[in-house]
């Protein structure tokens, strides 16, 4: 059995879903306004997301918008499970039962369509600066029902972030490959 990438139903190309990629974001976005103010979210720890970003209706991710990236190429690559044992030493795993330090090529592997290296795709990113500029209309603020974000991101948002946004992921990710490397 192969581990099929994603791909489109309609020309079969393999993508990666906006979707996910706005989910990585989120996770950024939270990690980045949590570590800001960290004593401003003790209140409730079961919804530090939501007071963090917003919920569902006032989220600063509705204003962004991620489209899928595609990519024209895959190639097969045969993977075999590495993982830790009881003893906290890592072993690979041939069977059910059976891992050890000996790695052999055969056994229990799995093949997965992957992507080739450097593999380029488009993806383009919006960002709704005219949604944020109603937002901010006096029209807007006297009206109650509307939803707007937790008032740390309201005002990121009003400062047009999309440079310091491009900066935040950038210094997370490379602080991501830091510590896997490590």
């Amino acid at each position: 059995e192969i581990k099929r990438h994603i791909f489109s139903g309609f020309d079969g190309k393999p993508y990666i879903p906006g979707s996910s990629l706005k989910g990585a974001v989120s996770s950024i976005l939270l990690s980045y306004f949590y570590k800001l103010n960290p004593q401003a979210f003790q209140i409730n720890k079961s919804k530090i997301s939501e007071q963090v970003l917003g919920n569902f209706e006032s989220s600063v991710m509705r204003f962004f918008q991620f489209t899928d990236i595609y990519f024209e190429e895959t190639f097969l690559t045969n993977t075999k499970i590495f993982n830790l044992q009881n003893n906290w030493a890592g072993g690979w795993k041939h069977s059910r039962n059976e891992t050890n330090a000996k790695f052999k090529e055969t056994g229990f592997t799995t093949i997965y369509e992957s992507l080739r290296l450097l593999s380029k795709g488009s993806l383009m990113l919006s960002f709704k600066k005219g949604v944020i500029e109603q937002l901010y209309s006096e029209e807007t603020k006297k009206n109650t029902k509307i939803k707007r974000p937790p008032s740390h991101a309201e005002a990121w948002l009003a400062k047009n972030p999309m440079g310091q946004f491009c900066q935040i992921i950038n210094t997370h990710t490379l602080r991501f490959l830091e510590k896997e490397i490590t």
